[in-house]
């Protein structure tokens, strides 16, 4: 073997080892990418897809921000607590729907299903308390209810055994107007004496103008 021939074989000799060292780095790489996404799949084993066959986007919840990040819509299920003055306070069961905010960040009202009782309701609330709830029981029976800071309501509520009216100034009842079917079908009031009617009369047409005028009040806020 001559110099010519020995020099070829030792430039074919590094070319080999050359193409072993790239192909046990593209190997390592590939290794290494494959592991990665394998634990990944197991960390995420309950991670549900983003978008079905049809497109539709599955996810728990949706939250809109103003200008300035603070939140003013909410859409999940569940819903967070409500958050007054930034405190965070204990709601009275779990819900799922839609929440508004102020720009403060206070909430002022939502569109939600109770996952314990199954109620559907819409309230309406203050910076401190809600004002309006409108709410339809699972089983049937419907309850609309405005009321204020001061302890002055008024409750409308429909259910199988009929319908009540019960009016309040400042946590007192001023009186209760509930119809029911009597013995043959007909509808009969409790108004036992003629000094009770007129009284009633007389509680039913203040309430009245009082509730229009708190209705034309809300209605003509901005």
């Amino acid at each position: 073997m001559n110099d010519s021939e020995l020099a070829l074989l030792r430039r074919e000799l590094a070319a080999v080892r050359i193409t072993q060292r790239r192909q046990r780095l593209l190997w390592s790489v590939t290794s290494m990418a494959l592991a990665g996404l394998i634990l990944a799949g197991f960390a995420r084993p309950n991670r549900l897809p983003l978008t079905d066959k049809d497109g539709i986007l599955h996810v728990r919840g949706v939250v809109v921000e103003d200008l300035n990040g603070v939140e003013r819509v909410r859409l999940g299920a569940p819903l967070p607590d409500p958050l007054i003055d930034g405190v965070r306070h204990q709601r009275s069961g779990v819900v799922s729907g839609l929440l508004i905010s102020d720009a403060k960040g206070n909430e002022r009202g939502g569109y939600v299903t109770a996952d314990k009782s199954g109620e559907a309701f819409l309230s309406l609330d203050s910076e401190d308390t809600q004002q309006s709830l409108f709410l339809v029981n699972p089983g049937g029976g419907i309850h609309f209810d405005l009321g204020d800071q001061q302890g002055n309501s008024a409750s409308l509520s429909v259910f199988p055994n009929g319908p009540r009216l019960t009016p309040k100034r400042r946590k007192r009842r001023l009186w209760n107007c509930r119809r029911r079917c009597g013995k043959h079908g007909r509808a009969s009031a409790r108004v036992p004496t003629w000094h009770a009617r007129v009284r009633a009369l007389h509680c039913y047409l203040e309430t009245g103008w009082s509730v229009s005028r708190l209705l034309m009040t809300r209605s003509m806020r901005p």
